[in-house]
């Protein structure tokens, strides 16, 4: 099994960036007032958050995360090009 899909190409770490920019994670918890209160935050954020912190559990899942948000656009572009160098023979 090859793994040079893996391989960190520009466009590998410029999609996995942007993806880990956007407020993918959400917390929702009780307000005073009876409500509730929402915030969304980008796991780059709380990668850093919880590394200045010392919270290393959470640090580590959050670097997990990451790790399979950058296999996944990994994938999807290796399917990608190879869908596309398949369609032009």
């Amino acid at each position: 099994m090859k793994l040079k899909f893996l391989k960190p190409y520009a466009t590998n770490l410029l999609i996995t960036f942007v993806v880990l920019l956007l407020p993918l994670i959400r917390e929702q918890a009780p307000s005073e007032t009876g409500g509730y209160s929402v915030a969304h935050y980008s796991p780059l954020f709380l990668l850093s958050t919880y590394l200045q912190v010392g919270e290393y559990y959470a640090f580590f899942l959050m670097l997990g995360f990451s790790l399979v948000v950058y296999v996944g656009v990994s994938v999807v572009l290796a399917l990608i090009s190879k869908f596309f160098t398949k369609k032009k023979k």
